[in-house]
């Protein structure tokens, strides 16, 4: 995770550096059935987890329809072995058979709730992250043309066709769309690591 995480960071930050080449080419997240299917792996396991750590409290069943045994008396005074089963210790038994199987179901529902609503957050955040991949693409080549201008603009000041203040001037609006590209790089390595976090990613059984 730490290695993924690290040349996941790298590589945009690398990127930041490259003028006139768009980070949007750069494929730095998973395809989304992965993170998709990562999420529901860590939510199975979590489910199987929780219903055996439940299952774990329980009794043996059977336990519920041993008779007890005990000693009795006879008439006499002499003492004897007796066994007693009673009704309602067999509807009790019932009783808490159908409590298990609703708190194992309630155990279901809610991992279930869980898992589709993130899930859902999930798919939100991958939409933000195409949207602003695009909006960083679409800045990457507004930059390009700044990149040109630029250029232009230290010819002419080489050729004494532009004053240096004017140089001067031109290199901030410059430099400022340069920090306008990092700025977006790392609005998306942000969410791009909240969304491996919201996967889960990678998760192995």
């Amino acid at each position: 995770m730490k290695n993924k995480l690290f040349c996941l960071t790298a590589l945009l930050l690398f990127c930041s550096y490259l003028k006139g080449i768009s980070c949007a080419a750069v494929d730095s997240l998973p395809l989304p059935t992965d993170l998709y299917a990562s999420l529901e792996s860590y939510h199975l396991q979590q489910l199987n987890a929780e219903l055996a750590a439940f299952s774990q409290k329980i009794h043996p069943q059977w336990l519920n329809y041993v008779p007890a045994v005990g000693i009795g008396y006879t008439p006499a005074g002499d003492p004897r072995p007796t066994v007693s089963f009673s009704l309602a210790q067999v509807i009790s038994a019932r009783n808490r058979k159908s409590d298990i199987e609703a708190q194992r179901q309630a155990i279901r529902e809610t991992r279930t709730l869980q898992l589709e609503t993130e899930k859902l957050q999930l798919r939100n955040l991958l939409l933000q992250h195409e949207a602003d991949v695009q909006q960083l693409d679409f800045m990457s080549q507004l930059f390009d043309i700044d990149a040109e201008l630029f250029h232009f603009y230290e010819a002419q000041a080489a050729a004494a066709e532009l004053a240096p203040s004017e140089l001067l001037k031109r290199k901030k609006d410059f430099l400022q769309s340069e920090q306008r590209i990092r700025d977006q790089e790392r609005v998306i390595l942000l969410l791009e690591l909240e969304i491996l976090e919201m996967a889960r990613w990678p998760f192995d059984n």
